[in-house]
């Protein structure tokens, strides 16, 4: 059944750029690799945004994370009741 649906997909060439041409060197397959890039990005994925609110929830979440694992190793040194 799945092999059946992937042979009716119609793929595109990995190797054929946009331009039509074919990867041939390194550098061509370094140009098709941004091309993939950016194909997956406008189809499958989409954009990261960055912005300040981006980095700063990435800072906030990294401070807590060191905060939450300095809690739990005092916890660990403290002796219970």
């Amino acid at each position: 059944m799945l092999k059946e649906e992937l042979e009716d997909l119609e793929l595109p060439d990995i190797l054929k750029s946009n331009t039509g041409s074919y990867v041939k060197n390194i550098q061509e397959w370094e140009k098709r690799r941004e091309e993939i890039k950016e194909i997956l990005c406008q189809e499958e994925y989409g954009y990261l945004i960055k912005n300040k609110h981006v980095l700063i929830t990435t800072k906030l979440i990294k401070i807590l994370q060191t905060a939450e694992k300095g809690l739990q190793a005092e916890n660990l040194n403290s002796p219970g009741c």
